[in-house]
């Protein structure tokens, strides 16, 4: 077959894209790019987002931060606590340590309301240790100071009774064994 006879513009832009053409297949030569084929397409192929090893790593210190991490936090705050609520603290009033206590379980039980969306896992740990202080403060109205709140142990036996009661209530409600326990 013959070619029909180009105008010099035509034979310069043939020429162009010639050595267009040969540039790109050096470059992809170079960058280790397979050359497309004759439609013009080239298969894709996934792209993995991470090596393995990396989303293994990854899986590990989301794992590490997100949970063990928080109950170690938490279990150290709540412990914490409830060493600050023992100390005998002789120059204020006996009822003080007692509000502070309560005071304190209020701030991380709302800290717990509003992460409960955003940080589940640590809400849940926080509202555990709420639980918990909350039980140790009522338990502070008469015990581990010199001078006791409530004298009475009958009602210091029911507020104990109407806070494991309050906390059955938020465990089955949330239906979590751990906080049942």
């Amino acid at each position: 077959m013959d070619q029909p006879s180009l105008s010099p513009d035509e034979n310069e832009i043939r020429r162009y894209l010639k050595a267009l053409d040969a540039r790109i297949a050096r470059i992809e030569a170079h960058l280790n790019i397979e050359q497309l084929g004759e439609a013009g397409e080239q298969e894709e192929k996934p792209v993995p987002s991470a090596l393995p090893e990396q989303e293994e790593e990854e899986e590990l210190e989301f794992r590490i931060g997100q949970s063990w991490f928080a109950k170690a936090g938490i279990g150290v705050l709540a412990i914490g606590v409830a060493f600050l609520l023992t100390f005998p603290y002789q120059a204020l009033p006996p009822f003080l340590p007692c509000l502070f206590g309560y005071i304190i379980v209020a701030v991380i039980a709302a800290v717990s309301y509003f992460w409960r969306n955003s940080f589940a896992l640590v809400s849940r740990y926080l509202l555990g240790g709420a639980m918990l202080l909350l039980y140790f403060t009522t338990l502070r109205l008469h015990f581990f100071s010199p001078e006791p709140v409530l004298t009475a142990k009958a009602v210091l036996l029911g507020l104990l009774l109407a806070v494991v009661a309050v906390n059955l209530l938020i465990s089955v409600r949330r239906k979590s064994v751990y906080l049942t326990v």
